[in-house]
């Protein structure tokens, strides 16, 4: 086995595509500055204060980026969506686990289903940096342009952020109508399974006795409530009202208070950075044109709920997943096996 040398750097991807790093010194440093230089805020001697360190500042912290280099190769990319939870392993990778789990245990149906939620799930991970990729674009570019705090601005690359948060918003939906079809078939074993998550919000509202009756009351309670456009506590179906609009109906363009993104500031020190904004609605259902709030905040904090929501099936699955481990013996060479 050859192992090369990798050179590597990590970069911190924080909402309006701001990233941050660490100095030498232990600074925890946040780039780029309205005037393109980096800002140093404050000592960070554990890791895990690096998020206590990025709230304080009034932002959030999205996932970090490993770019890698290694000689004679193309330069690669490592991402990794901060998980604020207790889980110990990634929701794609638990998921992946209760396939593997389901395959051996010759349950091949939902085995399947498990790996496409894994699938989806790892999918969305990858479109939340590719829209905090386009935020950091045009956080350089307001930068670049020497933009006007709170000013509105667009161009031509605004386009490649929209379709970053349309593609998004898809992959959440097939997320969750595959979670949706999973319940349906190995939770509640019907014998028609629901294969998303409107007709199991439906059938849920419709016949909820008789699925309690089948030991999953608590999941069911909790689907009830965040399918439930009327509910405060819905926001799976608020999130599916914005998956539904940009298929059915119009571009996120359409959503947003006005088609521009806005340059607004935030405070790092005696220093200030750009924090790029463009405003969607908080509620599409109930206030589709009032309380604008950030679209990749949003959504992110959508996914969030999106993520511990699978966590709370895979869990109502009784199902522990097998996560696949690498030993001495798979680093055996063929001579001396």
């Amino acid at each position: 086995m050859i192992v090369r040398h990798v050179a590597g750097s990590y970069e911190l991807h924080l909402l309006g595509g701001l990233r941050a790093g660490t100095h030498q010194d232990g600074y925890l440093v946040i780039f780029p500055a309205t005037d393109g230089k980096l800002l140093a805020h404050k000592s960070v001697t554990n890791t895990v204060l690096y998020y206590e360190a990025i709230r304080q500042l009034g932002t959030d912290l999205i996932g970090h980026e490993r770019r890698m280099a290694i000689p004679g190769k193309q330069p690669l990319s490592l991402w990794t969506p901060f998980n604020p939870g207790k889980r110990p392993y990634g929701v794609a990778d638990h998921w992946s686990g209760i396939a593997r789990a389901l395959r051996k245990a010759g349950n091949l149906a939902a085995a399947e289903l498990a790996k496409h939620i894994a699938f989806a799930f790892r999918v969305s991970e990858l479109r939340l940096r590719d829209c905090s990729r386009e935020y950091g674009w045009q956080n350089s570019e307001a930068v670049v342009a020497k933009i006007k705090p709170n000013r509105r601005f667009s161009n031509i690359r605004s386009f490649d952020l929209d379709m970053a948060l349309h593609s998004l918003l898809t992959e959440m939906g097939t997320a969750r109508d595959y979670l949706a079809h999973f319940i349906s078939l190995h939770v509640l074993r019907e014998v028609r399974p629901c294969d998303s998550m409107a007709k199991l919000y439906g059938r849920a509202k419709r016949d909820k006795l008789e699925i309690a009756a089948q030991g999953s009351e608590a999941l069911i309670e909790q689907i009830l409530q965040i399918c439930d456009p009327a509910s405060a506590e819905g926001w799976m179906a608020r999130l599916s009202e914005f998956r539904n609009s940009i298929i059915h109906r119009a571009p996120i363009g359409s959503m947003a208070n006005e088609q521009y993104l806005i340059a607004k500031t935030l405070s790092v020190g005696d220093k200030e950075a750009f924090q790029i904004f463009f405003g969607i609605p908080r509620d599409p259902i109930s206030a589709p044109n009032a309380d604008y709030v950030d679209a990749l905040a949003h959504f992110l904090g959508l996914f969030r709920r999106l993520r511990e929501f699978a966590y709370t099936v895979a869990d109502a699955s009784e199902i522990a997943p097998t996560i696949q481990m690498f030993t001495d013996k798979d680093f055996v060479s063929p001579a001396e096996g």
